[in-house]
């Protein structure tokens, strides 16, 4: 057992998994879920939604219990959370019970014909026991819908109870009806912490809503990354597998030098990361420090997918790896990774720097010299990131920060459509600052569009890409201020969330926020954060078959 048994959200999942093995029509959170007098309260481990949508996959309803008085008191503010429940159990004189079957008015007639009704009035206090009710209701789209709700009683005196018994039927209706609420169309996004106390996660989802991701454990300056996966049929995650063959080959400090993850069309993992000060095998001697320098490194899953191969160095001509480099893999086999370094007779400083590619065509087995992704000379920002992402439609991207002058940190989009052999570039976001800062970007696509994003001036931004440009550029809510690490998930409905960091520093955690738009880029619902971000971590975020939302933390 993976987990804590008690009321959290992982052990009702466990419930529900147990429920869908075992064909079984609902499970039931009893009491302990929420507040005994605040049902709008949940425990702060139980996560309602997440629950909810996790049973809806496996196609299990869910019951929850409520103790009446909570109800009575609550009925306006606590209906909107409940549209997605299927039942609910309540504490009186007896047990009362209303048992939902959204979209499936025939239930009605095998269990009490005599008491079916159409279009049963939600607030109506004439509810008699037992009996059914069937509801009419208009979808927000305008499709109508008939739902069967079953209305029943155990116990002592079902007369001395109207109250009782017309509460079991306002709600069981209002639940049946939808919600006032449930015409506001909002993703669901779920907080998910890193398994083992992780940090740096990267995540890459396939299309049937499995999650691959790393992460990084251990001493920041030296540690590993592991390997996990979930499957489109459950969330749990696999055991840990660990990526590097070294021991403490990985570096996570200064937060974007560690692990970089894609999966090919085959379903193979490939990872690539920056060595650490004792990462074997070495770098190319620098010579400007006449020692040799950090590696960049890469493995791939080998081919019964049991374990990751022994680790390679793929930078052979350039040197002087600073900030983190990438890796992206498309569905044909290509295997690309990048990085930015410099070349003998580069100008000095960052001014010189360059972005770098290694290629492999037979799906990372082995990979040709690395090469200069562009001609312009942009320089590059020696301590910040860069990323490259392959698009389904074979364009391979890149995104990166200049240090033109050692002042001009503008991030640059690079675009191939020939497979690597060439780039074409474009500047798409000035900043003027002479340091480093440390920034990060990436990338996602859905719904036949790719979106970027990155960090400019403490604020975070996004667009979609067209080309080797990002026309429209859209910002997070709110004030710009030490903002970082945005990451992207897209769904089918071209909906996106923008995750990024707050508070963070040198040493130093923060928290993790995050805001939904919709396919036109205007935002959805308000944005949400959360505190604990560890030190040296992010956000990743990956999108669900069912267009939900998660984010790992």
């Amino acid at each position: 057992m993976d987990f804590t048994p008690g009321m959290n959200t992982a052990t009702m999942k466990h419930y529900i998994d147990f429920s869908a093995d075992a064909k079984l029509e609902f499970m039931l959170i009893d009491g302990g879920w929420s507040d005994r007098r605040d049902i709008t309260k949940p425990s702060p481990a139980i996560d309602m939604p997440e629950i909810i949508r996790y049973a809806k996959s496996k196609n299990v309803g869910v019951w929850v219990w409520a103790h009446w008085t909570a109800v009575d008191r609550q009925m306006d503010e606590a209906f909107p959370l409940f549209e997605a429940v299927l039942g609910l159990e309540f504490l009186g004189e007896g047990q009362f019970t209303a048992e939902v079957y959204a979209d499936a008015p025939d239930r009605c007639e095998p269990q009490h014909p005599s008491a079916c009704e159409a279009g049963f009035r939600r607030r109506t206090r004439h509810a008699h026991l037992p009996g059914a009710v069937k509801v009419s209701r208009t979808r927000p789209e305008g499709n109508p819908a008939e739902s069967c709700v079953i209305l029943t009683h155990s116990g002592n005196s079902q007369e001395g109870f109207p109250m009782m018994r017309a509460l079991t039927a306002v709600l069981a209706v209002w639940i049946a009806a939808g919600a006032p609420a449930a015409t506001d169309h909002r993703p669901a996004v779920v907080l998910t912490r890193v398994p083992n106390g992780g940090i740096q996660p990267q995540a890459a989802a396939e299309p049937n809503g499995a999650v691959h991701m790393i992460y990084f454990s251990g001493d920041p300056k030296g540690g590993d990354l592991f390997y996990i996966r979930s499957t489109a049929r459950s969330e749990k995650f696999s055991r840990p597998m660990r990526v590097n063959s070294q021991e403490g080959s990985v570096i996570a400090l200064g937060t974007i030098r560690g692990g970089q993850i894609a999966v090919d069309g085959n379903g193979r993992v490939h990872v690539a990361w920056n060595g650490s000060n004792t990462a074997l095998p070495r770098g190319p001697v620098n010579p400007e420090a006449g020692t040799p320098g950090s590696p960049m490194l890469y493995t791939r899953l080998n081919d019964r997918g049991t374990a990751f191969e022994p680790q390679r160095n793929v930078m052979l001509h350039s040197f002087g790896l600073d900030g983190g480099g990438t890796v992206a893999a498309d569905a044909a086999g290509n295997v690309y990774v990048a990085w930015h370094g410099k070349g003998i007779g580069a100008a000095e400083g960052e001014a010189g720097r360059q972005v770098w590619v290694a290629e492999s065509h037979d799906a990372g087995k082995t990979f040709a010299a690395e090469v200069p992704a562009w001609n312009q000379s942009t320089g590059a920002c020696g301590c910040c990131g860069m990323t490259l992402f392959a698009a389904r439609e074979g364009t391979l991207f890149a995104l990166y920060r200049s240090a033109t002058q050692n002042v001009h940190r503008d991030i640059y989009l690079l675009a191939s459509k020939n497979q690597g052999k060439s780039f074409q570039g474009s500047k798409v976001d000035p900043w003027e600052i002479n340091a480093c800062p440390m920034s990060s970007m990436s990338f996602a696509e859905n719904a036949g569009n790719t979106y970027a994003a990155w960090e400019t001036g403490g604020q975070v931004l996004f667009g979609k890409v067209s080309g080797e440009a990002v026309p429209k550029l859209i910002a997070a809510p709110g004030a710009a201020k030490g903002r970082k690490h945005p990451r992207l998930a897209v769904n089918s409905r071209g909906e996106t969330l923008l995750v990024w960091t707050e508070g963070t520093g040198w040493q130093r955690g923060g928290s993790i926020a995050w805001q939904v738009f919709d396919r036109n880029g205007d935002r959805i619902g308000d944005k949400g954060s959360a505190p604990g971000l560890p030190t040296w971590s992010f956000g990743a975020a990956a999108t669900r078959a069912d267009g939900t939302f998660t984010i790992f933390y």
